[in-house]
């Protein structure tokens, strides 16, 4: 965990934490208390270290599957959906209490750097979470 009481989301089975604020993937902590440069070093060691588990893991071009939990307005799943190509097949399920929706598309990915690429892009969405 980044800080003792920071009130970070917790996703049992993955291995990252998830806050407005702050995302810890694989003990890496991307706060606002970091500077920029260290931040971005951080997410060049998460892509980099991905990129050598999807090569040594999978032979390409390979069916991936990506989860996203994006908070449930019409806005946030509209650009997730623009994400994956027409030939995905897309799954969606609603929360319990309504207030976030999980995505799943499995697609044909050709190589680990599409996947990677696509991960970059889910990045830009505000409040998404990618497991």
């Amino acid at each position: 965990m980044c800080h003792k009481n920071s009130g970070l989301i917790l996703i049992k089975g993955a291995n990252f934490e998830f806050s407005a604020s702050r995302i810890a993937f694989y003990g890496l902590c991307f706060s606002p208390y970091f500077g920029r440069e260290r931040k971005q070093k951080m997410k060049v060691d998460f892509y980099t270290s991905l990129k050598l588990k999807l090569e040594d893991q999978s032979t390409w071009p390979n069916l991936y599957v990506f989860k996203f939990i994006v908070p449930a307005d019409n806005e946030h799943v509209a650009r997730v959906m623009e994400l994956f190509s027409p030939e995905a097949e897309i799954t969606s399920r609603e929360s319990s209490k309504g207030k976030y929706i999980s995505i799943t598309g499995r697609e044909v990915m050709i190589d680990a750097e599409s996947v990677i690429n696509r991960y970059k892009e889910a990045e830009k969405i505000n409040g998404i979470i990618a497991l």
